[in-house]
């Protein structure tokens, strides 16, 4: 009798065990098979930093399935509204969006349509002026051949000589050496900015070259003879 309580001991102790581990095992399989949806949220998130889509705005669109073009609208302006009209699937208020979200949501659309749709969306940025571009701009006065408004390009890196090279150059009475950039600080506050171009292309002072930033107003004085 000793004998058998001895074994049934062990055999319930054994069972005790396998269960312990297949409940510590489930819950470690739980664990990670939650890991993946915190990560894709994250990655969505991130994904969808960037410039967003606004009246004006130009965006060209390609809809591929298994590697064939099945759709393709090369140039497609926000409307006055905030909206795009966009084949099979109408009518899409796209205000606010990053082309991640835009594209996540027509992917969505177009599934309806056809197969694992693949959706490419880029911006536009027009030559034309009265294009706007979805880094912003800024305005040059003064002394340019073609004042008004320049388009921040996607590098978002335009710099003062840049942007004067931009509205035509400077014209032969110029001032270069005393050009004034103004800028609206996040407070609300007016900041002025000098900038010395003639120290840049004689002395090579590239640290002069200010960067500019969206709502900037570069003015170029003239030169007093």
């Amino acid at each position: 009798m000793t004998l058998t309580r001895r074994r049934m001991t062990l055999i319930h102790a054994a069972v005790a065990a396998a269960l312990f581990t297949g409940l510590l095992s489930s819950g470690c399989r739980s664990a990670r098979e939650s890991a993946p949806d915190a990560a894709e949220e994250g990655a969505a998130a991130e994904m969808d930093v960037g410039a967003r889509l606004k009246p004006g705005l130009t965006v060209t669109l390609e809809v591929r399935v298994l590697g064939k073009k099945e759709l393709e609208v090369k140039a497609k302006r926000v409307s006055g509204n905030g909206t795009l009209v966009l084949p099979l699937v109408g009518v899409v208020d796209v205000t606010g969006m990053t082309l991640s979200r835009l594209s996540a949501e027509l992917t969505k659309r177009y599934s309806e349509f056809l197969v694992d749709p693949l959706v490419i969306l880029d911006f536009v940025t027009d030559r034309e002026s009265d294009a706007a571009s979805p880094w912003g701009y800024v305005t040059v006065l003064g002394k340019v051949k073609r004042p008004g408004r320049v388009n921040i390009p996607a590098t978002q890196d335009l710099t003062v000589s840049d942007a004067i090279q931009r509205a035509g150059g400077l014209d032969s009475s110029a001032k270069d050496s005393a050009i004034r950039v103004s800028r609206e600080k996040p407070d609300g506050t007016a900041e002025s900015l000098d900038v010395n171009l003639r120290a840049v292309g004689s002395r090579g002072e590239s640290r002069n070259d200010l960067t500019l930033e969206p709502g900037d107003v570069v003015f170029v004085p003239q030169m007093i003879f």
